[in-house]
Protein backbone atom coordinates (compact mmCIF):
# COMPACT_ATOMS: atom_id res chain seq x y z
CA UNK A 1 0.00 0.00 0.00
CA UNK A 2 1.43 3.38 -0.94
CA UNK A 3 1.83 6.24 1.49
CA UNK A 4 -0.75 9.00 1.52
CA UNK A 5 0.10 12.48 0.32
CA UNK A 6 0.33 13.73 3.92
CA UNK A 7 2.70 10.89 4.88
CA UNK A 8 4.95 11.64 1.90
CA UNK A 9 4.88 15.37 2.69
CA UNK A 10 5.87 14.70 6.33
CA UNK A 11 8.70 12.38 5.18
CA UNK A 12 9.98 15.07 2.79
CA UNK A 13 9.83 17.72 5.52
CA UNK A 14 11.77 15.49 7.91
CA UNK A 15 14.51 14.94 5.35
CA UNK A 16 14.61 18.68 4.62
CA UNK A 17 15.05 19.46 8.33
CA UNK A 18 17.82 16.86 8.65
CA UNK A 19 19.57 18.28 5.57
CA UNK A 20 19.48 21.84 6.95
CA UNK A 21 21.03 20.62 10.20
CA UNK A 22 23.64 18.62 8.28
CA UNK A 23 24.63 21.75 6.34
CA UNK A 24 24.90 23.93 9.45
CA UNK A 25 28.45 24.47 10.70
CA UNK A 26 27.65 23.26 14.22
CA UNK A 27 25.01 20.77 12.98
CA UNK A 28 22.64 22.66 15.29
CA UNK A 29 19.89 25.19 14.68
CA UNK A 30 16.97 26.72 16.56
CA UNK A 31 13.46 25.49 15.85
CA UNK A 32 12.56 29.03 14.80
CA UNK A 33 15.33 29.10 12.19
CA UNK A 34 14.32 25.66 10.94
CA UNK A 35 10.73 26.89 10.58
CA UNK A 36 11.97 29.83 8.50
CA UNK A 37 13.89 27.40 6.25
CA UNK A 38 10.88 25.13 5.89
CA UNK A 39 8.68 28.07 4.93
CA UNK A 40 10.94 28.60 1.91
CA UNK A 41 9.50 25.42 0.38
CA UNK A 42 5.92 25.59 1.62
CA UNK A 43 3.56 26.74 4.32
CA UNK A 44 4.14 25.52 7.86
CA UNK A 45 3.74 26.74 11.40
CA UNK A 46 5.59 26.40 14.67
CA UNK A 47 3.47 23.41 15.74
CA UNK A 48 4.35 21.51 12.55
CA UNK A 49 8.07 22.09 12.99
CA UNK A 50 7.97 21.14 16.67
CA UNK A 51 5.97 17.99 15.86
CA UNK A 52 8.48 16.93 13.21
CA UNK A 53 11.47 17.67 15.46
CA UNK A 54 9.98 15.55 18.25
CA UNK A 55 9.35 12.76 15.73
CA UNK A 56 13.01 12.94 14.64
CA UNK A 57 14.20 13.03 18.26
CA UNK A 58 12.11 9.94 19.11
CA UNK A 59 14.11 8.07 16.45
CA UNK A 60 17.50 9.39 17.62
CA UNK A 61 18.01 11.46 14.46
CA UNK A 62 18.23 14.76 16.35
CA UNK A 63 18.74 15.82 19.94
CA UNK A 64 16.47 18.57 21.27
CA UNK A 65 17.36 21.04 23.99
CA UNK A 66 14.55 23.30 25.22
CA UNK A 67 15.20 27.03 25.23
CA UNK A 68 13.26 29.15 27.67
CA UNK A 69 11.41 31.86 25.78
CA UNK A 70 8.31 33.68 26.96
CA UNK A 71 5.10 32.47 25.37
CA UNK A 72 6.46 29.89 22.92
CA UNK A 73 8.10 26.49 22.93
CA UNK A 74 11.56 26.72 21.34
CA UNK A 75 14.34 24.17 20.90
CA UNK A 76 17.87 23.87 19.71
CA UNK A 77 18.00 20.84 17.42
CA UNK A 78 21.32 19.06 16.94
CA UNK A 79 21.89 16.38 14.34
CA UNK A 80 23.01 13.03 15.77
CA UNK A 81 25.43 10.65 14.04
CA UNK A 82 22.42 8.47 13.12
CA UNK A 83 20.74 11.53 11.58
CA UNK A 84 23.89 12.30 9.58
CA UNK A 85 23.91 8.70 8.33
CA UNK A 86 20.32 9.13 7.14
CA UNK A 87 21.17 12.37 5.30
CA UNK A 88 24.16 10.74 3.62
CA UNK A 89 22.07 7.75 2.56
CA UNK A 90 23.95 5.20 4.67
CA UNK A 91 20.78 4.18 6.52
CA UNK A 92 17.10 4.32 5.67
CA UNK A 93 14.60 5.44 8.24
CA UNK A 94 10.91 4.66 7.80
CA UNK A 95 9.07 7.98 7.72
CA UNK A 96 12.00 9.95 6.24
CA UNK A 97 12.33 10.26 2.47
CA UNK A 98 15.23 8.08 1.36
CA UNK A 99 18.29 9.78 -0.08
CA UNK A 100 19.41 8.47 -3.43
CA UNK A 101 23.08 7.57 -3.40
Amino acid sequence: MSASFNERLAADRRLFLLQRLFDARSRSMSSLTLMMWLRQVGPCDHTEVTTQLHWLADRNLVRLEPVMTPGTEQYIATLTPHGADAVEGHVRVDGVTAVER
